[in-house]
């Protein structure tokens, strides 16, 4: 999977120094960078929409799924949805001092160190195709964190990954 485009929104009285880019990593696009909390959070939700793109270019929806963020720092959140899983794995690995539990402090940087995922994680029936995804951290119904990606993602039952694998 290789990110093609990164865009944040974020609401100052909750985020701030947002720092987010996309750099060159392991030959894929991967994003970099921080943010750190402008107050406490008690509480926050995460919520992730992917929309693939058609080749007539209408959209469809893969998925829209809204996590408590709480339960996900702490791990007490099952698996929701294998997609949704193999992201917040990938997250977790990738996001350097995550707090282990809320609340969160004021002054607290996340840190997103090389973020990018392989298409063999996915599972074998996601199509190849341009996906639109959206993540947003939410607390008290105010969105603080909108972060935009544009991404290709090779199906790993398609010629071309196949090939790609030989080399």
């Amino acid at each position: 999977m290789n990110y093609d485009k990164l865009t944040t929104e974020h609401n100052p009285k909750f985020i701030e120094n947002v720092t987010l880019k996309l750099i060159n990593y392991n030959k894929h696009n991967a994003i970099n960078g921080s943010f750190s909390l402008a107050e406490d959070v008690q509480e926050f939700e995460i919520s992730n929409r992917i929309l693939s793109r058609r080749r007539n270019g209408k959209q469809w929806q893969m998925y829209n799924i809204t996590i408590n963020g709480c339960a996900m720092l702490d791990n007490s959140l099952g698996k929701s949805n294998p997609i949704f899983d193999i992201v917040m794995k990938e997250i977790r690995k990738c996001v350097i001092n995550l707090p282990k539990r809320c609340p969160l402090k004021k002054g607290t940087v996340i840190s997103i160190l090389n973020l990018h995922y392989n298409e063999d994680m996915f599972p074998p029936y996601l199509p190849s195709g341009t996906f639109d995804s959206v993540y947003m951290l939410t607390t008290r119904n105010t969105v603080g964190l909108k972060i935009l990606t544009t991404s290709y993602i090779e199906a790993r039952n398609s010629e071309k990954h196949r090939r790609r694998k030989l080399k």
